[in-house]
């Protein structure tokens, strides 16, 4: 007879979170850097990207929305949630969806 491991919800919830989030950045960082990119701004290394983003970009954040703008223009907006959860056996995870396009 096999043996049944015991799985703690909690902290299968937790881990599945984690890496959802995870993830979820990562992809967020690579498509607003993208969005910027459409918007005419260009980078030419990642101390460039980061002085721009400490002078120029303002992240509003209002619940789970996000709107980014740079210069006090609208450049992007997305919502961000991870949502777990476990329903007959199976694991759900909603994780917000892509930067909406503002370009002119």
């Amino acid at each position: 007879m096999d043996k049944l491991e015991l799985v703690d919800l909690n902290q299968l919830v937790h881990d599945i979170t984690n890496k959802c989030t995870s993830e979820l950045m990562q992809k967020r960082e690579t498509q607003i850097l993208s969005r910027l990119k459409e918007c005419g701004f260009g980078f030419k290394n990642e101390q460039e990207f980061k002085e721009f983003v400490k002078n120029k970009c303002k992240l509003k954040i209002s619940g789970k929305l996000n709107e980014l703008f740079v210069d006090n223009k609208l450049i992007t907006k997305w919502w961000d949630t991870i949502d777990v959860d476990i329903k007959n056996n199976k694991v759900y995870a909603i994780a917000g969806n892509e930067p909406d396009n503002f370009n002119d």
